[in-house]
């Protein structure tokens, strides 16, 4: 098994630079930022709109983790065998998972109910 899983780990470690020298670059950008991710500090819209950036990314970040996780909690209850520590040890990392997804809609969330809080209805 552990042989089988270096194989397909030694595999797509090989095909990354494969895939990412795939891309085009025969359209170099012309410009540096991002004027998406430009936000400009001077008043409170562009500091709460930097700090729903980096929100939204930590979000997206702990629901990632959080999908990997819950996939590595599956795989260690089927490999468990019926012992009770193992099948312990994967209900404990998928009880972990959830506290993971739940930090993340937390996270999404307090952006939006600090927004509201800080923000006039009518701007």
């Amino acid at each position: 098994m552990k042989n089988i899983i270096k194989k397909i780990l030694s595999t797509s470690l090989l095909a990354l630079p494969v895939a990412v020298f795939a891309a085009s670059f025969s359209n170099p950008p012309t410009e540096v930022i991002n004027p998406t991710l430009a936000v400009k500090l001077v008043s409170l819209s562009g500091i709460l709109g930097l700090v729903k950036i980096v929100v939204n990314f930590i979000g997206s970040m702990f629901f990632a983790v959080s999908a990997v996780f819950i996939l590595y909690a599956g795989y260690l209850y089927l490999t468990a065998e019926g012992e009770t520590e193992k099948v312990g040890t994967a209900k404990t990392q998928l009880i972990y998972s959830l506290i993971g997804i739940a930090i993340g809609l937390v996270a999404f969330s307090a952006t939006a109910i600090v927004s509201s809080f800080l923000t006039t209805p009518g701007a």
